[in-house]
């Protein structure tokens, strides 16, 4: 009694590790190394293959040990023999002699017995494990039971992998097809913009009131396509990787300058005052100038959209040490955007930087977006090091922190 209760929990302590090794990452590579190492290093195995299966059944990536070097999987080689076997049964099968089952097709001659159990995920077949032996009846019914109980574990695992290969895969392609209808889109936009300029300048005539009214709209909104050609151009540049940025000193007045040009006039059009701090002692940030400009442009303008007349909005900077993701403190710059605008619920706060997002709140759909501003925003801030956050309440306003590290110690 006491030898079986020290195997029980000697099994379930060797399955709480494995699972806290699969659940460590999603690499599906990884997690498919893991497992077979484990099942071999258990069963006492020379060699062994895992083999994943597509929707169909077939085939479609595996990871081996203890064959010879010369050793090229084909699909049809696991189509066949005890693989082939288990794939149709999605049943375990154990053999304590190899030369008795005539379905065994020879892979390691020095094999003796094979246990070939299937992964199973919520009904579903993903893939087989085969391990083999160069004794006869290496394994037995405990040996057996334990391994089954690895595989159903590995199993979740391997499935949640899978999935989140798929996932990546299909925003990765998505992406790159954002990228290129962007990039195909800005030929003929940029042809647009220049015939309606020359239009508007008179090169070919005079224009009624009528038709220069006609000719600022289509102007107008070619200058809005523009944008959100550009949004998205940048929202799949980061997800691929490839937002290109120089990370270099950055004094943050230059910043506030370049921002402001851009910024006072939609400010003025509703009388929004804008209350400016900046101490004279900021230290530079390190950042990429004309993405911080970006960043900063499109948090004051939201605060001037998405705020009545008349009301004011803070842009303030202080030097701060915080800690980064590992607890230790950095000097960062930390910028505060107050506004007394209409707030964010915090339904809405929860998903206010998820790409696409548009809050229900009639006060916010009445300004117009694509919804990918405070995403990009987001991205760009974390690939320079800093990261961004919101206070928010319905009728009093919001306001946006995001910190940049200082380029240099405090």
């Amino acid at each position: 009694t006491d030898q079986a209760l020290q195997q029980s929990v000697d099994e379930l302590s060797m399955l709480q590790q494995l699972d806290r090794d699969l659940n460590a990452t999603l690499d599906l590579n990884h997690i498919l190394n893991i497992t077979l190492d484990r099942m071999l290093a258990m069963c006492g195995g020379v060699s062994g293959v895992i083999v994943l299966l597509d929707e169909e059944d077939s085939p479609n990536q595996y990871v081996s040990r203890g064959y010879d070097r010369s050793f090229q999987a084909e699909p049809d080689m696991f189509n066949a023999g005890l693989i082939g076997r288990v794939v149709a049964s999605k049943e375990p099968h154990v053999t304590g002699n190899v030369h008795e089952e005539p379905d065994y097709v020879v892979i390691n001659f020095r094999t003796q017995s094979q246990i070939t159990l299937p992964f199973i995920n919520k009904q579903e077949l993903i893939g087989v494990i085969a391990i083999e032996s160069d004794q006869l009846d290496a394994f037995s019914p405990e040996l057996t039971a334990t391994a089954v109980r690895i595989t159903n574990h590995a199993a979740i695992a391997i499935a949640n992998a899978i999935l989140y290969q798929k996932v990546n895969e299909a925003n990765l392609a998505k992406s790159e097809f954002v990228s290129m209808v962007s990039h195909e889109l800005k030929t003929p936009m940029t042809s647009m913009r220049g015939y309606t300029d020359l239009m508007l300048s008179g090169m070919t005539g005079e224009l009624t009131e009528q038709q220069r009214k006609f000719l600022e709209t289509i102007a107008a909104n070619i200058r809005r396509m523009g944008r959100q050609i550009s949004d998205l151009t940048d929202i799949s540049r980061i997800e691929t990787g490839r937002l290109h940025m120089v990370i270099e000193p950055t004094a943050v007045v230059q910043v506030v300058n370049e921002t402001l040009q851009t910024v006072q006039p939609l400010c003025q059009e509703k009388n929004i005052r804008l209350n400016l701090e900046l101490p004279e002692d900021l230290p530079p940030v390190l950042a990429d100038k004309n993405r911080l400009v970006q960043v900063l442009t499109n948090l004051l303008s939201n605060a001037c959209k998405y705020s009545p007349p008349d009301t004011e909005t803070r842009l303030a900077f202080e030097e701060k040490l915080l800690p980064d993701e590992n607890g230790v403190d950095k000097p960062m710059v930390l910028c505060t955007v107050a506004d007394q605008g209409y707030g964010i619920s915090e339904e809405d706060q929860k998903k206010l930087f998820a790409k696409f997002f548009r809050s229900e709140d009639a006060n916010i759909r009445q300004s117009q977006g694509t919804g990918l501003g405070l995403s990009i925003t987001k991205g760009i801030i974390e690939l320079q090091g800093g990261a961004i956050w919101v206070e928010s309440k319905l009728g009093q306003g919001t306001t946006f922190y995001f910190t940049i590290p200082a380029a240099h110690p405090v």
